[in-house]
């Protein structure tokens, strides 16, 4: 197989905290699978707002910045290859892997570990690692386990239940959007409210529930 052959990886690594520009191409040593673990091949990723928090550490009172500092790394992250969401194929099992094979598709997500930005990932088999629906792309796959993850946390701690309606405020983040699709019926039984600029206008009115709630001259 062509990874076997490899001895380098291509990853993006994290220099320091700051803007953009502290994130730098490098070639890695290619991880291997432990026991328990599976490597996957990445297809696809997604830049989540925690990707870009721990990247900028952009915290006002010195106080919560110290504590982050000690939490993440002082000067730069210790874990410098970024990126949560993994959505690519299993091309290698550790030792005791029984779930997952050789070539299986998966998406999912390692919240702690990170390391998804990069052409080779190791994660736990028994992690938030998910066989990708065929009727999925990879980087549709790669769009769903961060903003699905949160707002099933939250729709099911607010204790949301059919025939209620719900108010969302924005609708047009990872959490919001993916809220707002899972709990959308035909027949309109809850309304979202949409706050939001005008860049993200073209990708609300994609659904039709924006599209139906514009011909009614609820929003505009």
């Amino acid at each position: 197989m062509e990874c076997s052959r490899r001895r380098a990886v291509r990853a993006v690594v994290c220099t320091g905290y700051g803007p953009p520009e502290v994130l730098q191409p490098v070639e890695l040593p290619m991880p291997e699978p432990r026991r328990g673990q599976v490597r996957i091949r990445m297809w696809a990723t997604s830049v989540t707002y925690s990707d870009c928090f721990v990247r900028s550490l952009a915290i006002g009172q010195p106080l919560l910045r110290f504590v982050a500092r000690v939490a993440f790394g002082y000067r730069r992250p210790r874990r410098p290859v970024l990126g949560i969401i993994v959505s690519g194929e299993i091309d290698r099992v550790g030792s005791g892997v029984t779930a997952f094979r050789e070539g299986d598709a998966v998406f999912g997500m390692d919240p702690f570990r990170a390391g998804a930005n990069a052409e080779y990932k190791c994660m736990k088999a028994d992690g938030l690692l998910v066989p990708r629906p065929t009727n999925l792309t990879f980087r549709e796959a790669a769009a769903i386990p961060y903003g699905g993850l949160l707002a099933l946390h939250f729709l099911r701690k607010a204790g949301i239940s059919s025939g209620m309606q719900v108010l969302i405020c924005g609708a047009s983040g990872a959490i919001h959007a993916i809220a707002s699709r899972g709990l959308w019926t035909p027949d309109g039984v809850w309304v979202p409210v949409p706050y939001v600029d005008e860049h993200r206008a073209e990708l609300l009115f994609r659904h039709k529930m924006f599209r139906l709630l514009r011909d009614r001259g609820l929003i505009s």
